[in-house]
């Protein structure tokens, strides 16, 4: 017996830590900028190391902390690995948490006027090595249960593609953040190289974060929506998408580094068109946006003895509330997106000038598509995985309305300035109250029974001293 093995659980600190990163720093930071830019309520120092410490937070600290708990209970089951590993989340997460800390501290410093910036610039870099620390670590238990596998070989290579870009992301992400770290490394500043931050940070985007979300759906959004799992061809679409990233990515390096060369905008412009037929291919067929119940996907409820308590043809009865509103909205915005960058990626193509600006791009990608769907199946999936039942499933509806209204403030300003159009500034400056307001429920809904909890604990422990 003492020999078994047995699946890990999920490691809640993960949990615990990308939702406070997300509401108390990244979609915080997001509210102070917005309200700075609409209204230009403070004074503009310290903007871009802000603008840089929100982006950081928001996709490492909340997204990539989340995926990284997540996979790290959902890869050993999937590959059939039952291999201990908890000692190795706590290391991962410890060393993860370490080095966002000490980024976080680094800014403060400097806002402060704590410290010269040259030791700012030597804990800057402690910081990103830490992180690259903590990926290496991730990267090595995930791949130890790949490696350890034993299912189906036809299972996993559906998702292969979709795996494999996820993990290349890592590494890629590891990697770039340790070349840009060693550069800071006494030169007094704290501002990463733009240029190369915002590469590196549409690779993980695109590399890592989209990849992942359409992994994870085609395993569990059939059954989250109560329907049969798809039978069009799941790693074809994934080839697609993985080719073409690494063909628009490459291209966008090569951009960088040669910008005199036409012919890698041609590239880019045909990675752009490869990855939006990937994205609505994927969309469509997947059916999570429409929600068509066809012939061959037969609601999964039919088959259960308790298919009279099911809410309409979901695979619930209630309990998580109107999630699914969260996974329509994101699977339009990302369609939208993808619509959008095919259009540029013609406009390239033709020799016109680009029709939507990165910035509209990437605030629709992230806060519209991205956002809404890590919500969406945070609310559905991790009270099942926690144990934890939801403070009120209405809650769940109310999340989604302020996060709907925060990425419609947000992105249509900016749509609208593409064209020469402007809105009233308050709609783009309230976006990133929208958004703190929307994440700080969504946190409270999931979390906020073991927090009450934890406080009656507190309070219990408070008395008994008294």
């Amino acid at each position: 017996m003492s020999g078994k093995r047995s699946y890990p659980a999920l490691y809640a600190p993960f949990i615990w830590a990308s939702f406070i990163s997300a509401v108390f720093g990244g979609f915080l930071l997001a509210s102070y900028l917005a309200l700075n830019m609409g209204f230009g309520l403070w004074p503009g120092r310290f903007l871009i190391e802000l603008v840089q410490l929100h982006g950081h937070l928001q996709l490492f600290g909340w997204m990539g902390l989340l995926l990284i708990g997540v996979s790290l209970y959902v890869v050993p089951r999937l590959t059939s690995s039952p291999i201990d590993i908890r000692h190795s989340h706590r290391w991962i997460f410890v060393t993860l948490i370490l080095g966002i800390g000490i980024r976080i501290g680094v800014v403060v410093a400097l806002v402060l006027a704590i410290g010269s910036r040259i030791w700012l610039s030597y804990l800057i870099f402690a910081g990103m090595t830490l992180e690259t620390v903590g990926i290496v670590l991730y990267l090595a238990t995930t791949m130890r249960c790949v490696l350890d596998r034993k299912t189906d070989k036809n299972d996993l290579s559906r998702l292969g593609p979709y795996l494999f870009s996820m993990f290349s992301g890592w590494c890629f992400l590891a990697i770039g953040t340790t070349v840009i770290g060693i550069t800071l490394i006494g030169s007094g500043s704290l501002i990463l190289n733009p240029l190369w931050n915002d590469f590196l940070t549409e690779s993980f985007v695109r590399l890592t974060l989209i990849p992942a979300v359409f992994g994870f759906g085609v395993k569990m959004l059939p059954v989250f929506l109560g329907l049969r799992a798809p039978l069009w061809p799941v790693r074809k679409v994934g080839l697609l998408l993985v080719v073409s990233t690494y063909l628009y990515l490459c291209s966008k390096l090569c951009q960088i580094l040669v910008p005199a060369q036409v012919v890698f905008g041609y590239l880019s412009a045909v990675g752009q068109l490869g990855i939006a037929l990937a994205v609505l291919v994927f969309t469509w067929f997947l059916d999570a946006l429409l929600f068509r119940v066809l012939p061959e996907r037969v609601a999964l409820k039919v088959y259960r003895s308790d298919a009279h308590l099911q809410r309409g043809r979901y695979g619930d009865k209630g309990e998580f509330g109107r999630f699914e509103l969260f996974i329509i909205a994101g699977f339009a915005w990302i369609s939208l997106v993808a619509v959008l960058e095919g259009a540029n990626g013609i406009s390239i193509l033709l020799g016109v000038p680009e029709m939507f600006s990165a910035v509209t791009l990437r605030h629709a990608l992230l806060l519209g598509g991205l956002a809404h769907l890590v919500l969406g199946v945070s609310h559905r999936l991790l009270p099942n995985l926690l144990g934890w039942a939801q403070v009120a499933p209405m809650l769940t509806g109310v999340s989604f309305t302020l996060m709907l209204f925060a990425s419609l403030f947000r992105v249509f300003p900016l749509l609208l300035a593409d064209f020469g159009l402007t809105m009233p500034t308050g709609f783009f400056a309230f976006s990133g109250v929208f958004g703190v307001a929307g994440t700080g429920l969504a946190f409270f809904n999931i979390c906020g029974r073991k927090l009450l909890k934890f406080l009656e604990m507190l309070n219990c422990t408070d008395s008994d001293l008294i």
